[in-house]
């Protein structure tokens, strides 16, 4: 089996999730920020890490917005890079709702605003990535 990689992607940061390799659990892990998103630096901000998963991922999910979305032209270069750059299996699924989702959690959570804040990102990544396995009807244990 291989990991399953989930990116959301946003104006200023992009969050990231996984899966265990055996795809039973699914974690947040960061977030990588830029001030002026430029492909290739994403690229190797996103290798850098990934360095102790990226010769398991063997899929990677990233979360589409709607329609009209600012954000949709680097959502697109991203993947464009991603299916020259590597040989995974690259996915779209809807992620209309996760940031304002994760938020959400991360408040039940009792985290503080600004906690929340921080671990929005890699949450709303992690919502995408359960909002996936969901759809192939695959239960997995989320970590927080």
């Amino acid at each position: 089996m291989m990991r399953v990689l989930s990116l959301d992607i946003g104006t200023k940061k992009i969050g990231i999730a996984l899966s265990s390799i055996d795809q039973s659990l699914i974690f947040p892990v960061g977030k990588i920020r830029f001030d002026n998103f430029k492909g290739i630096v994403f690229f190797e901000k996103l290798k850098f890490e990934l360095r102790s998963f990226w010769e398991e991922i063997g899929i990677a999910i990233i979360g589409k917005a709607s329609e009209g979305n600012a954000i949709l032209s680097q959502i697109d270069q991203v993947f464009r890079m991603l299916k020259a750059w590597t040989s995974w299996d690259i996915k779209f699924i809807s992620e209309d709702m996760s940031s304002s989702d994760s938020w959400f959690f991360l408040k039940s959570l009792k985290f503080s605003s600004n906690k929340a804040r921080e671990k929005l990102d890699s949450y709303a990544a992690l919502i995408i990535l359960k909002d996936y396995f969901d759809s192939i009807n695959k239960e997995v244990l989320v970590s927080f």
